[in-house]
């Protein structure tokens, strides 16, 4: 048996040597055959993400390109101090706010400490912003290294500054003329004119919540930006001013003399410039009477005023009511004056005379209306 084993081996080597070829060309076509059909293992989808930053990588990105800046935290904390330019949308109104943003944009959110941003960020980069960045450790690491901070004041309306002032303690500020004051001021309220306000700033606290006003809101404006820049926190400063508290019928009280004791102010009428005037007009219910005579009003008037001439205006207070608003004009200053006196010294409330007169309403642009002349008949 053995023999014929032997035998039989040099006959099938050959055999061999020729079926090997073939057996190599079918097995590459198996293996090219399963790769074909194997099925392609498709890569992982890339989920969207926001890019991590110290506050020195955000400052050097805010110097050297244009780029959002977002604040997500909350109004006081804005006004408590944010970085310059920041757009403020809170993290509790982003989704509702997101057409307010353009995804194509660089955007760096932060808010105090980096929690709340990195939630926006993650908001941000899920409706297809592309390149959000979020600045870690918040303000509170911006400003550790000495980078800047704005600090803004709050307007706020008459109507808001009384609920303040009867809610909460709060320092009133006067920034008008010593004599202005004495005329007549929100009750309680410190002067310091705005001229003396950069000089006096020691006798207020920081964190004092400070309401600041003037006669109609300007200075005030200036004076509330002087206040934040000299790192106060909580400013407000009230639109319209004294003119505007006094429009809306809040108390206002004055200083008999030089370090008295406040009273009740006696009415008094307030002159008002033709610009207040128009926008006190546009904003409430005011009775416009015009003091001269019947010709001069029907060459022209401020549209809706009512002729009382000034000679008539003492037997004629019943056709007015002592709780309106009340402005009135004149061609002539004195006169104006006059009839504005006439009112408060008969309990009229809310009365104000209008500086220039008609001339100057009608300098400023402001409208005024002519009556028809009646034809005469036969």
């Amino acid at each position: 048996m053995q023999e014929k084993m032997q035998e039989a081996i040099p006959k099938i080597k050959p055999a061999l040597r020729r079926l090997l070829p073939s057996a190599l060309v079918v097995m590459l076509a198996l293996v090219v055959s399963c790769a074909v059909q194997a099925p392609a293992i498709s890569p992982e989808p890339t989920v969207p993400s926001y890019t991590d930053i110290s506050p020195e990588e955000s400052y050097d990105m805010i110097s050297q390109q244009e780029v959002m800046i977002l604040d997500v935290r909350t109004q006081d904390e804005y006004y408590s101090g944010h970085i310059p330019d920041a757009l403020l949308i809170p993290l509790s109104e982003l989704e509702s706010r997101l057409d307010e943003l353009d995804t194509a944009d660089q955007i760096l959110v932060y808010c105090r400490s980096g929690k709340r941003s990195e939630e926006a960020a993650q908001i941000l980069v899920s409706n297809n912003f592309i390149h959000v960045y979020n600045m870690e450790g918040g303000i509170v690491q911006w400003q550790a290294q000495s980078f800047p901070v704005t600090l803004t004041y709050t307007d706020i309306f008459p109507e808001e500054a009384y609920d303040i002032i009867s809610q909460q303690e709060v320092v009133v500020l006067d920034v008008r003329t010593q004599d202005e004051y004495y005329s007549g001021h929100i009750p309680d309220a410190l002067l310091i004119p705005l001229s003396e306000l950069e000089s006096r700033l020691d006798e207020l606290d920081t964190a004092d919540q400070i309401l600041v006003y003037c006669r109609s809101g300007k200075r005030s404006e200036e004076a509330a930006q002087i206040l934040v820049s000299n790192n106060f926190i909580h400013v407000y400063n009230i639109e319209g001013g004294i003119v505007q508290w006094q429009a809306q019928g809040f108390p206002v009280y004055t200083e008999q003399t030089p370090g008295a004791s406040s009273e009740p102010i006696v009415p008094s009428y307030t002159d008002i410039t033709p610009e207040e005037a128009y926008e006190m007009i546009g904003q409430q219910e005011v009775v416009i009477v015009d003091l001269r005579t019947r010709e001069k009003y029907n060459f022209g008037h401020i549209p809706d005023a009512l002729l009382i001439p000034l000679s008539e205006l003492e037997s004629r207070l019943d056709e007015l009511n002592t709780t309106d608003h009340i402005f009135v004009y004149h061609g002539c200053r004195p006169c104006s004056k006059k009839g504005a006196q006439i009112l408060v010294d008969n309990g009229f409330l809310h009365v104000y005379d209008l500086e220039g007169g008609i001339a100057r309403w009608e300098n400023q642009g402001f409208p005024v209306t002519q009556e028809e002349k009646s034809s005469s008949c036969g």
